[in-house]
């Protein structure tokens, strides 16, 4: 699964081991990361945008999934899994629940500086802009970088 960590530093070195680090809490199985690229160029604007693409379908997906289940049962048969169905069905429920509320993990494809998954559309705008509404400047002689990572 190719991920994304949008980072603040000087170069493009310190870029990449920052979101080396960043990888390294995220999860055991990561690779080291792929590709540096300024966040405000083509490719890096590109790869922002394809990321919060396959983050928006697979939040929809588990969403819809998460909806027939709700539909199909009662609280108590999803509860008490009476039936076989509810059993199996009520086992792909939680799961489909367990992704919607990720903020790390196999649901996230973009995370930020501090390593927190992006889950919504107004998140990576306000990292991008080096949070203004935070009024923090220790981010305003840095670079907005963004690198990529394949993490199994």
């Amino acid at each position: 699964m190719k991920i994304g960590i949008i980072v603040y530093e000087e170069d493009v070195e310190r870029a990449t081991q920052k979101a080396t680090d960043i990888l390294t809490e995220l999860c055991d199985h990561c690779h080291d990361a792929l590709l540096c690229m300024k966040a405000d160029s083509k490719k890096g604007q590109e790869f922002i945008k394809d990321r919060m693409a396959t983050q928006e379908r697979s939040f929809k997906n588990n969403l819809t999934s998460l909806r027939k289940h709700l539909e199909n049962y009662t609280n108590d048969e999803l509860w008490n899994q009476r039936y076989a169905d509810a059993a199996v069905d009520c086992i792909e429920m939680h799961h489909r629940a367990w992704q919607v509320g990720q903020y790390a993990g196999s649901s996230i494809y973009l995370y930020d500086d501090d390593g927190e998954g992006i889950q919504e559309p107004t998140h990576p705008k306000n990292v991008l802009e080096k949070w203004p509404c935070l009024n923090v400047s220790e981010y305003d002689d840095l670079t907005v970088y963004v690198v990529s990572a394949i993490a199994n």
